[in-house]
């Protein structure tokens, strides 16, 4: 119920745009898979219309129909979808018998979903697609380029390995742009 409110605050303290950061979790039977599709739309669809910046929404692979699911948001306002939300991952140590988060980062084989999402998506739509999760090197960004993403998002490789995975990255990409000729 708030989002509109707390989305006016932030682009009135001065963001440029806003990526809202969707995860509605299927817990009870009862909930349509419509129903959950529909409080995407429904947030971003409010959110856009009451900011004057640019939204993005950050998705989870799970929804029957991506391609639609997609389109929708474009409709609904989102400027920009950003593929692909990594959901919480719990599991269980049988030793301790207790709940543990092992699994927190991404790592870099998951980008391979992204990638392939972003060559069936791209240019489909008026939103941006953007790829995310297990983008850790120069040629997982520049794949993601290739297949038509507009932005490329990291942040497990920060975590692991600190800022200088940024130069690293763009170091990789410039080095390969000369290589073959892009400017």
């Amino acid at each position: 119920g708030s989002w509109t409110h707390i989305a006016k605050n932030i682009e009135d303290a001065g963001a440029d745009a806003l990526e809202l950061n969707v995860a509605i979790f299927p817990a009870t039977p009862s909930m349509t898979s419509l129903e959950i599709e529909n409080e995407y739309i429904h947030i971003v669809h409010k959110v856009a219309s009451d900011v004057n910046i640019p939204v993005s929404v950050k998705i989870g692979f799970y929804f029957t129909n991506l391609p639609a699911m997609v389109s929708h948001l474009s409709e609904a306002g989102a400027k920009g979808i950003v593929l692909f939300n990594r959901f919480y991952r719990p599991d269980i140590d049988i030793d301790k018998i207790e709940l543990t988060t092992p699994n927190v980062f991404s790592a870099s084989e998951e980008s391979a979903i992204t990638l392939r999402w972003i060559g069936l998506l791209t240019e489909k739509f008026a939103s941006d697609i953007v790829a995310s999760t297990g983008i850790y090197r120069y040629d997982h960004a520049v794949k993601q380029i290739l297949a038509g993403a507009k932005a490329i998002q990291i942040c497990s490789v920060l975590y692991k390995y600190g800022s200088k995975a940024i130069s690293q990255i763009t170091d990789g990409i410039e080095i390969w742009m000369k290589d073959k000729g892009f400017k």
